[in-house]
């Protein structure tokens, strides 16, 4: 009796084909398929490679395949594979215009910390605040989405994989209760995103002032990325010897749009503070001139 996993059913009904399966160690019964396997064995993966990202050989796999097949002639026809294929398309069915989710959900129930714990030694942490329910995850080849109570995506983490114990945790789950429990903040793993300078700086705040340098941090971080949030702190820091909030905005979204400064851009840049002195009737009268000029 033959029965489809679940998702192989979800595949099938989703592209609209049907399924016709060969008896159990028969190879001869698809011959042309196991010989493009050993084809493709021999020609791309001998000696066997070394991988770091799978994600990103498997774009330079693709990349070496579709040149191959440009390359590559039909013994018989004179035509490309490539060519050939595109001949194939011609004739085949319209694709959905929604991509398949390869997907695979599942109900988690978070610890006493808001994590839930995947392949047994992989934690992720859905927030805080949602200690000890059941929440829906959705595990896919790369990553892993945490769903909160109401059907949403709360939180996305890279998918971990191996023996080796790992905890992952979002800035932005952490940021909400940290906001109320300023202190708490200088030992969080947030606090260490940050450089020396600035977590010197937020040490010789007053327990206000570093709460609301949190709500700061935990707006900006949903608006433009922890990473962009904790370069602007560095920038607004080293050129104002301060950390204004408007400063740190306006810095985050001068990253996002242009990238970080180099000291050469700093160094060549016009100073806006050189025309509060103009308007002040401070400066030099030579800049001035230039100025108007």
């Amino acid at each position: 009796m033959i029965v489809e996993s679940d998702l192989f059913r979800r595949l099938r009904l989703h592209y609209g084909f049907t399924a016709r399966f060969c008896n159990p160690n028969a190879g001869k019964e698809k011959g042309n398929v196991e010989g493009k396997v050993g084809y493709t064995r021999r020609n791309f993966f001998v000696p066997v490679p070394e991988v770091d990202d799978l994600q990103d050989y498997n774009r330079g796999l693709a990349e070496t395949l579709d040149a191959h097949s440009e390359e590559q002639l039909h013994y018989e026809r004179g035509l490309s594979w490539a060519d050939l294929f595109q001949a194939d398309k011609a004739h085949l069915l319209p694709l959905p215009k929604k991509p398949f989710d390869v997907v695979k959900w599942a109900s988690c129930t978070t610890d006493g910390y808001g994590r839930i714990a995947l392949d047994g030694c992989h934690r992720y942490l859905a927030s805080p605040s949602l200690a000890c329910v059941s929440l829906t995850v959705g595990v896919r080849a790369f990553t892993v989405e945490i769903d909160a109570p109401d059907g949403t995506p709360l939180r996305t983490y890279r998918r971990r994989s191996g023996k080796l114990f790992t905890s992952d945790e979002d800035p932005l789950a952490l940021l909400e209760p940290l906001s109320t429990r300023a202190r708490a903040f200088m030992q969080s793993s947030v606090c260490a995103l940050f450089d020396e300078d600035v977590r010197d700086a937020f040490g010789s705040m007053a327990t206000d002032e570093l709460k609301g340098q949190v709500k700061v941090i935990s707006r900006l971080a949903q608006a433009y990325g922890m990473g962009i949030t904790a370069q602007a702190f560095s920038e607004a820091l080293r050129a104002t010897r301060k950390m204004r909030p408007a400063d740190v905005e306006m810095c985050c979204a001068r990253i996002r749009a242009q990238g970080t400064r180099t000291k050469a851009a700093r160094e060549l840049g016009t100073r806006l503070a050189d025309y509060d002195g103009f308007m002040l009737g401070g400066g030099d009268r030579d800049g001035q001139a230039a100025a108007e000029g």
